[in-house]
């Protein structure tokens, strides 16, 4: 029996080392996604026709509100690249027998769906629905974007579903979280 706990502790321990490993790589592919966004989108360094950085290449500047922006782009605001959807009160549409929707608020965004999450109706416009890939931004407490991925759930007032169909998810994405710390100054 003690040889048996013994190699349950070290599948265990394995487990927490590759779980662990896993979160560093996810932080590490963050990282490089930023990094890549930054320089092409606000230091304009993509690649040009020829493979090398736009900008210092001598890529063609043009005057706009903002600054110098490449030839052929156009400045936009965050609510013209994507659509900020903000939650139901969702206590009034409470859950009725056993089939609900989790509800998504701020504390759910940090520690995902427990069992101390809301239950809400799933007869609720599909639109405040959450599936997993959706983007979803906190405007109230502490300003956060993420993309959810704990299932399907109800979103609830102070949140946003941000969606675009006119851009990839990527793009706007990227665009809120470089945003975000600017948010957070004004929010204080």
């Amino acid at each position: 029996a003690h040889t048996q706990r013994h190699c349950h502790a070290a599948q265990l321990s394995d487990l927490d080392e590759k779980i662990e490993l896993n979160h560093q790589m996810n932080k590490t592919l963050e990282a490089i996604a930023q990094a890549i966004f930054k320089r092409w989108f606000v230091d304009f360094e993509f690649p040009d026709k020829n493979g090398k950085p736009y900008k210092s290449s001598g890529g063609g500047l043009l005057d706009s509100e903002l600054g110098k922006i490449p030839e052929g782009w156009e400045v936009k605001s965050l609510d013209q690249i994507a659509d900020f959807l903000n939650g139901l009160a969702l206590q009034k549409y409470p859950a009725k027998g056993e089939r609900y929707l989790p509800v998504i608020k701020i504390r759910e965004l940090n520690q995902g769906i427990t069992e101390s999450t809301d239950k809400a109706s799933p007869e609720i416009d599909i639109e405040y629905i959450v599936d997993d890939g959706d983007i979803l931004f906190s405007w109230s407490g502490s300003l956060q974007v993420c993309i959810w991925c704990h299932g399907k759930g109800a979103l609830n007032q102070h949140l946003f579903k941000v969606s675009s169909s006119e851009y990839p998810k990527w793009f706007y994405f990227y665009w809120v979280k470089f945003h975000l710390p600017e948010f957070q100054h004004i929010a204080q």
